[in-house]
């Protein structure tokens, strides 16, 4: 079976955010979620089932080495009017991305130029997490208004609008067919949706008071969330029974230090491989770019640092090989492009701005 990776945003030290290498094989060959990893073969491989996540604790120096900056490549100062929440890239044209705000808006956008291609109106609240589905004519959005919205973007309306969260919705996110939706928010809710239905058909309660992330994995056998209090938890995509958890209550650490877990689906278990510290603030969103090894890591002071993720610089963490620099306050998305052979990282900000470097 090859492997698969999947990822979760985080948000402040109450939350986590996740990245799962499922069922692959260490120094074998491996498809991961959205980029394929290639490694060469050995002999002893050893399955194994990995997370990157933000979690609470510390080992390692307390400093972080001295890094290059990125080159700003293109930059929108005034993308929003408001605090920007989210950034998602479309699967079918790569030089098409949105942008969700507090101004309760969403915008569509050119890579290209960098200009306003569409504006979506429908959300009575700001605008926390957009996804493109996979053939690039919808956009799904949830709101701190209860509701998630699907939208047709040939029209720029709405074809369905979900109600059945009690409160604030913080994260959804399409399974890898596009006909699930998972979502989650302020009211303790796992909420799973048929998209063909358009009706809620799984609501699984959890004892923390909030759901902050989502994750699908691609091969379509696990759903991730992280939740108040740093906790990760992975269930199974069939019955959505609930097979592992890992995290931590301590309210007075913060979320500065990515971990890398194991994750054991049969003895039900997430154990700590390492961890490192990442920045000297809170991280806000964590990605990787599979085919590159790369990850990036996004902070409340807006900065953001790119690590080469398998690279180790010391035994407690990877090797920095940039940072970005340009924003001035939280770092909302952080999202990996690949476009003319070039990697780029595309950036949104609470600042309303929206960055694209150049590795």
């Amino acid at each position: 079976m090859n492997g698969n990776i999947n990822f979760l945003e985080g948000d402040i030290q109450k939350a986590c955010s996740v990245l799962i290498a499922q069922n692959s094989q260490i120094l074998s060959d491996n498809k991961l979620l959205w980029n394929e990893l290639n490694k060469k073969k050995e002999n002893n491989q050893k399955k194994v089932e990995k997370l990157f996540s933000i979690f609470l604790t510390y080992i390692g120096p307390k400093q972080i080495p001295e890094i290059s900056f990125l080159q700003k490549k293109h930059n929108q100062e005034k993308a929003h009017l408001n605090s920007i929440e989210t950034l998602s890239i479309s699967k079918q044209n790569p030089n098409t991305f949105a942008t969700g705000s507090h101004d309760h808006l969403i915008k569509l956008w050119d890579l290209n130029t960098f200009k306003e291609t569409q504006l979506l109106r429908g959300h009575s609240q700001g605008v926390w997490s957009t996804q493109f589905s996979n053939d690039g004519k919808q956009l799904l959005s949830a709101s701190p208004d209860k509701t998630l919205i699907i939208w047709d973007l040939n029209k720029g309306k709405p074809t369905s609008t979900l109600k059945e969260h009690l409160n604030k919705v913080y994260f959804c996110q399409y399974n890898e067919d596009n006909k699930l939706i998972a979502s989650g928010g302020e009211d303790q809710r796992l909420i799973i949706w048929d998209t063909r239905k358009g009706t809620a058909m799984k609501i699984i309660e959890s004892e923390n008071k909030i759901i902050y992330n989502i994750k699908w994995s691609k091969d379509g056998n696990y759903l991730c969330t992280s939740e108040y209090g740093g906790i990760c938890k992975i269930f199974d995509a069939k019955n959505f029974n609930l097979i592992a958890q890992f995290g931590s209550y301590n309210e007075e650490e913060r979320s500065r230090y990515v971990n890398v877990l194991e994750l054991s689906p049969k003895n039900q278990t997430l154990t700590k491989e390492y961890e490192f510290i990442a920045h000297m603030d809170p991280i806000k969103c964590l990605n990787i770019d599979g085919e590159k090894q790369l990850l990036i890591t996004s902070c409340r002071d807006g900065s953001a640092r790119v690590w080469e993720a398998f690279k180790r610089q010391n035994q407690y963490s990877p090797k920095t090989i940039g940072s970005l620099i340009g924003h001035e306050e939280n770092v909302s998305s952080i999202q990996f492009v690949a476009v003319g052979g070039k990697t780029l990282l595309l950036t949104s900000s609470y600042d309303q701005k929206v960055h694209l470097f150049e590795i």
